[in-house]
């Protein structure tokens, strides 16, 4: 990010950044809404399968001091301690930057907690 902001500077323009805490980011997340952004950025439909499997069907159960409650079905949100729920939370918001990116003309960043920055590009 300093370094495109360095870069603007030499060419005598005007840096910001705009930046996003998303709480419970994982959580909150809408179910579908990761599988309809692969299908538009052209992933192979079995990868799509696949991702909206693993966002399906899914329950939690709480235990409290040994006593475990009733399984509850699980609505919405990305499974969490998968590596691949970063990068779905990743593709859930990418649709954010083209926006940005679109209307501003800016480049966008995304970084997901302690994963190394995810660079994403128009194409």
């Amino acid at each position: 990010m300093l370094k495109r902001a360095r870069t603007a500077w030499g060419e005598r323009k005007i840096a910001g950044a705009l930046l996003m805490d998303v709480e419970s980011a994982f959580n909150n997340a809408a179910r579908g809404h990761p599988v309809r952004r692969l299908e538009s950025m052209g992933i192979e439909p079995d990868m799509c399968r696949w991702v909206e499997s693993f966002m399906t069907d899914r329950n939690v159960r709480i235990v409290i001091d040994g006593t475990e409650g009733q399984d509850r079905a699980v609505e919405t949100g990305i499974p969490h301690g998968s590596p691949v729920s970063p990068i779905l939370f990743a593709v859930y918001i990418s649709g954010d930057f083209e926006e940005v990116e679109r209307k501003t003309g800016a480049g966008g960043l995304s970084f997901v907690g302690d994963v190394p920055p995810i660079k994403m590009s128009k194409k």
